[in-house]
C-alpha cells in the first residue's frame, strides 16, 4: 500500500479542504451562523468530500479506474465552485424562502412532556415493525425519528427547566435510552452520533453562541471527540452486538479503527465517482435525471407503478460491483449523483441549484434562530443534511425530510390538544425574552 500511495490524491484533500474552511470562514465573517445551513454544509464537505479524496489515496493504483483520476477532481472543483457561487445568490433565497411555511414558535413544557409520550409511541410501533418482520425500512425511520426527536427534546427539557431536579432526571434518562436504544438496535453506526450531534448542536446554540471563543472551541472540541469516541465503538463492536460472539473478528485499537474509518472507508466514495467518470457515458448511459426521479416519487409502491426509475445510488452500485441486485450499496459524492445522469453540464448546473437550495435554508434559520419548533427540527435532520455529500441524495434526503416532518407534525398535535397560556420553553431557556414573542403573534408579521 505505502509504494502505491497516491499522494497527488492527498494533497487535493488538503486543497479541499483549505478551500471548505475559507468558505466557511468567509460566511461566518458576514454574518452567518455556525449552526445555519451554510456552516453545517461546509463541514459535511470536509468529512464526506475532502477526506474521501485524502482517503482514496490509500487506494493507490490499485482503484477502479485511475486513469480518470484528472478529470474527476476536476469535476469536484467544477462542483464545489457552483455550490458557492449558488450560495451566493442571496436575494433569489430569500425570495424562496418567503414561499416556505415556517411554524410558530409553541413549544411549552405541558407539550414537551406530551411530544415525549407520542414519540414514544412512535418507537413502540418501529419496533413491533421490526420484530415482527414488517415493513423494516419504516420500521428503522419510526425508531430512527422517534430517537432522535426524544433525544433534541430531552436536552430542551434539561436547558429549560432549572430548579426541577425529577424534571431533569427524567430528561437525562430520556436522553440516555435514547442512545442506548439506537446502539442496541441498529446496524448503521449513524443514528447513535447523530443524535449526540444533534444535542450538541442544539446546546451550543441555546446557551454558548454568545459565550466566550475559548468556551465555543471546547464545546466543539467535547463534540467531536464524543462523536469520534461513540463512532470507533460502534465499528468495533458492530458485528458482534448484532451477531454474537461468533462474528467476532480481530481486535483493532481505537487508533487503528479511526484512522481506517478517515483513510479506507471515506476514500471509497472517492473510487467509485472515479468509475462513474470512466465509464460514463463510455460503457454505460447517462441517466437523463431517471435516478432522481425517486427523490420525488418515493411515497408511490413499486407495485402501483412497476416501471419506477431505481434511484441513482442503486444504478451506479449495480454498474461499479457488476452485480444486480448489488450486495451492498455504494456512495459516489453529491457529485456523481450529477454526473451520471447529466454528465459535466449537471455536476456544474446542479451543484448551483444545490446552493441556491441551501442559501434559502439558511435565511429561514436566520429568522427563526430563536424558534426552538423550527431549530429542534433542523437540528434532528442536519445529520442526513450533512450526509448528502456523500451521496445517495434520494435517501438522504428523504429520511431528513420525513424526520422533519415527523416532529413538525407531532408538534402541530401538541397545538391542538394544549392551549398556548403556558410559558414558551425558548423564554425559559433564556434565547429570547416573553415580551419579544408571543404564541398569538402572527407569522405574516415576523420580519423574513
Amino acid at each position: 500500500m505505502i509504494e502505491q500511495y497516491d499522494s497527488v490524491l492527498w494533497l487535493h484533500g488538503i486543497i479541499l479542504t483549505v478551500l471548505a474552511v475559507g468558505f466557511l470562514l468567509w460566511h461566518l465573517r458576514t454574518g452567518g451562523m455556525l449552526v445555519d445551513a451554510v456552516s453545517i454544509s461546509w463541514v459535511g464537505y470536509i468529512l464526506w468530500v475532502s477526506l474521501a479524496v485524502a482517503g482514496a489515496a490509500y487506494y493507490g493504483t490499485g482503484r477502479a479506474a485511475p486513469e480518470a483520476r484528472g478529470f474527476t477532481l476536476l469535476m469536484i472543483y467544477v462542483g464545489t465552485l457552483a455550490y458557492f457561487a449558488g450560495l451566493s445568490f442571496r436575494r433569489l433565497g430569500a425570495r424562496l424562502a418567503r414561499w416556505l411555511p415556517v411554524p410558530r414558535d409553541s413549544l411549552t413544557a405541558p407539550r414537551l412532556w406530551f411530544l415525549l409520550i407520542l414519540l414514544a409511541g412512535v418507537w413502540v410501533i418501529g419496533f413491533v415493525l421490526l420484530y415482527g418482520g414488517f415493513l423494516r425500512a419504516a420500521a428503522l425511520f419510526l425508531i430512527d425519528g422517534g430517537a432522535g426527536g426524544v433525544g433534541i427534546l430531552a436536552v430542551i427539557g434539561l436547558i429549560a427547566f432549572r430548579g426541577r431536579p425529577i424534571s431533569r432526571f427524567l430528561m437525562l434518562f430520556v436522553l440516555a435510552a435514547a442512545l442506548v436504544v439506537l446502539v442496541s438496535t441498529e446496524w448503521s453506526r449513524r443514528p447513535a452520533p447523530a443524535i449526540l450531534m444533534a444535542c450538541f448542536l442544539l446546546l451550543y446554540h441555546v446557551k454558548l453562541r454568545y459565550s466566550t471563543l475559548a468556551a465555543k472551541i471546547v464545546t466543539l472540541m467535547t463534540m467531536s471527540v464524543a462523536g469520534f469516541g461513540l463512532l470507533i465503538y460502534l465499528t468495533q463492536t458492530r458485528a458482534e452486538r448484532h451477531y454474537g460472539s461468533v462474528a467476532r473478528t480481530q481486535e483493532r485499537t481505537a487508533a487503528e479503527t479511526l484512522g481506517e474509518l478517515i483513510t479506507i472507508h471515506s476514500g471509497y466514495s472517492y473510487v467509485v465517482l472515479e468509475h462513474i467518470v470512466a465509464t460514463t457515458p463510455s460503457e454505460f448511459p447517462y441517466l437523463y435525471g431517471k435516478g432522481i426521479v425517486p427523490l420525488f416519487t418515493f411515497m408511490i409502491p413499486r407495485d402501483l407503478w412497476p416501471g419506477k426509475p431505481t434511484a441513482s445510488g442503486y444504478t451506479y452500485s449495480v454498474r461499479f460491483l457488476g452485480v444486480d441486485p448489488p450486495y451492498k450499496t455504494v456512495a459516489a459524492m453529491i457529485f456523481g449523483e450529477w454526473y451520471c445522469n447529466f454528465g459535466p453540464l449537471g455536476v456544474l448546473v446542479g451543484m448551483m441549484l444545490v446552493g441556491v437550495v441551501v442559501r434559502m435554508l439558511s435565511d429561514v434559520l436566520h429568522a427563526r434562530q430563536d424558534n426552538l419548533v423550527v431549530m429542534a427540527t433542523w437540528f434532528v435532520v442536519v445529520p442526513d443534511f450533512m450526509t448528502e455529500w456523500r451521496g445517495d441524495l434520494t435517501s438522504m434526503t428523504i429520511q431528513g425530510l420525513l424526520k422533519g416532518l415527523l416532529l413538525l407534525f407531532l408538534c402541530w398535535i401538541g397545538t391542538i390538544l394544549h392551549a398556548p397560556e403556558e410559558k414558551l420553553l425558548s423564554v425559559m431557556c433564556g434565547i429570547r425574552r416573553q415580551s419579544e414573542w408571543s404564541y398569538e403573534t402572527p407569522v405574516a408579521t415576523v420580519a423574513w
